[in-house]
């Protein structure tokens, strides 16, 4: 109906062939009277219609997918079923103590949602913040030895230990494999590889069996973790923030980097550092 009144037949509702100047059939009603007005539809009234296309609803729907809509979280948990299960299966997962702190609470969240994305934020940096330019050096145990100064290196394609770090290991129980291995060094000259050993390396609380190239070289780290046992451990390091994270077990670890390393009862295990040697091309 336009403002004038006028009643429009029906198949001027719609999108037609028929052009708008030009005059619309009647159509007649079951009880003998026609819907419509007889005669062409002025320009006045083919304005209006005009106006109406604009404000199709195909507008309107367009303008609703681009409201955001506000819905409380109980609104959806009481109207959605896939929402409540969803979070009936995160709580299954999640068991949380009465007396839990913050930050355990973090971590217990960090531990849900850690098989989707492992991230760092500006609450993982270092007491110095940004302001500094360390290499990623953690500590590590092989057995009874607690061995420091280990590298990540991510742009290494070998995990390398000296044959000091090896020849200063208690741990008995594996043997050296011969390997005719040449090694290109950063400053281009060549070194070849003694051999390779599997060595049981704990990293935070669980244990990796890691297969190192054994070097004869004089290094300032104890040994090297790379990109094969950063890709088996399925690892993110940042050296900004001076940490590495990955999931066992279905678990979130976080290793922080190496800081002072307090050393006490020297009886129950023994420690391995790196050479102190500087500017070591390896």
């Amino acid at each position: 109906m336009l403002r004038s009144g006028r009643v429009l037949p029906a198949m001027a509702q719609v999108k037609s062939s028929v052009p708008i100047n030009e005059p619309m059939p009647e159509r007649n009603s079951s009880k003998g009277k026609a819907v419509g007005q007889s005669g062409g539809i002025t320009c006045e009234d083919s304005d209006e219609i005009l106006k109406l296309i604009k404000k199709s609803e195909y507008k309107v729907v367009d303008q609703l997918l681009q409201t955001p809509a506000k819905i409380s979280i109980m609104s959806l948990l009481t109207n959605s079923d896939a929402h409540r299960e969803a979070l009936m299966e995160v709580l299954d997962q999640a068991y949380v103590d009465h007396d839990v702190t913050l930050g355990q609470f973090g971590s217990i969240v960090g531990n849900v949602t850690s098989c989707n994305s492992l991230s760092f934020s500006d609450e993982d940096l270092p007491v110095e913040g940004k302001k500094h330019n360390l290499a990623l050096n953690i500590s590590v145990m092989c057995k009874s030895d607690s061995l420091s100064n280990v590298l990540i290196d991510t742009g290494s394609t070998l995990n390398v230990m000296p044959k000091s770090t090896l020849n200063q290991l208690a741990y008995s129980g594996a043997q050296l494999r011969p390997n005719t291995m040449s090694v290109r060094a950063f400053d281009g000259t060549r070194r070849s590889v003694v051999g390779d050993i599997d060595l049981p390396i704990s990293v935070g609380p669980y244990e990796f069996v890691v297969t190192f190239q054994v070097m004869d070289i004089q290094a300032s780290y104890s040994c090297l973790l790379s990109r094969p046992w950063i890709h088996e451990a399925g690892a993110v390091t940042s050296t900004l923030h001076q940490k590495l994270k990955f999931v066992s077990h279905g678990k979130l670890i976080t290793v922080n980097g190496e800081s002072t390393l307090l050393v006490s009862h020297l009886s129950d295990f023994s420690y391995i550092g790196g050479n102190s040697t500087e500017g070591s091309s390896f």
